[in-house]
């Protein structure tokens, strides 16, 4: 049976699939979990989903997830309650906050978009605050190219068609 929840579900697993969005080209996905001790459990998959097996998942409570593509930063962090149960789950950010992932970062010539919405806009601004870059998008996803800019913090600010603004931190290198 596949269940879909969102970010701070309470899931019953024992021995269960979890899936995030597939990144279009990418090749090695890294899952990182960590427990309410903050003890961390790495696991690898040349797939966007990846089986919950062994005794780190077996106990049960809050897991912060997070997860990286091809060596680039980790996504935006996702918690769910495990409780145990043999089930299949499905990660999904939709109605999250969280929905907008922006990678690489730090990045050298191109910042990637994806959201499981429309992006409507993105406009990025040097620490000074002054406009560098300004896109009108209808887009899920979106390929920046900011080889133009000089070395440094941005601020990417991001509007979505949900009317949300969002803003992130990004290192060009």
């Amino acid at each position: 049976m596949r269940t879909y929840i969102f970010c701070n579900a309470v899931l019953d697993v024992n021995d269960a699939v979890i899936s995030c969005y597939a990144i279009p080209n990418a090749s090695n996905y890294k899952f990182r979990f960590t427990n309410s001790n903050g003890v961390q459990k790495w696991v690898d998959s040349n797939t966007p989903s990846i089986q919950l097996i062994g005794d780190y998942f077996k106990v049960g409570g809050i897991y912060e997830v997070e997860v990286r593509v091809d060596d680039q930063a980790y996504g935006q962090l996702c918690r769910i309650t495990v409780l145990g149960n043999n089930q299949e789950i499905l990660i999904e950010q939709i109605k999250s906050n969280n929905s907008l992932s922006v990678y690489p970062n730090p990045f050298n010539t191109q910042i990637k978009l994806l959201n499981s919405k429309h992006i409507r806009k993105v406009e990025l601004f040097d620490i000074t605050g002054k406009l560098r870059f300004e896109s009108n998008l209808q887009e899920k996803r979106a390929d920046l190219n900011l080889d133009f800019l000089k070395n440094g913090i941005y601020i990417l600010k991001v509007y979505t068609s949900e009317n949300q603004v969002k803003n992130y931190k990004i290192i060009k290198e």
